[in-house]
């Protein structure tokens, strides 16, 4: 599986059915952020709880871990639902999730924003 440290969840259900299911996977996690809905998990919170983590971030803590990426670098796991035996992953480096916010940009026509965008 994975040694991640952080996953998100769609719900509940999921943790449930797939991630409870997966002893391999437990071991590494330290949170499980749910998208839809709250959890009793004790390592779950929701997508605002998580959001609210980072607003006492610095300015210059958040310049500092952006310019200590690399394109190259692993930015993301996918996993596959496994309907068809076990779930596989797909390893998406922040070049691919570049690739992919440019080409949505452009095809959405949407406006320019601000400097966070950072392209590799």
């Amino acid at each position: 599986f994975t040694k991640a440290e952080i996953i998100f969840v769609e719900d509940q259900e999921f943790i449930e059915k797939r991630l409870l299911a997966e002893d391999s996977i437990i071991d590494s996690i330290k949170h499980v952020i749910v998208m839809n809905g709250n959890s009793t998990h004790h390592l779950a919170m929701t997508w605002d709880e998580f959001i609210s983590k980072g607003k006492d971030c610095e300015e210059e803590q958040i310049e500092k871990r952006l310019a200590s990426i690399k394109g190259s670098d692993l930015c993301s796991v996918v996993f596959t639902g496994g309907t068809e035996g076990s779930s596989k992953g797909v390893k998406l480096s922040y070049n691919n999730v570049a690739a992919a916010t440019r080409s949505a940009h452009f095809l959405l026509e949407l406006p320019e924003y601000g400097k966070r965008f950072k392209v590799f």
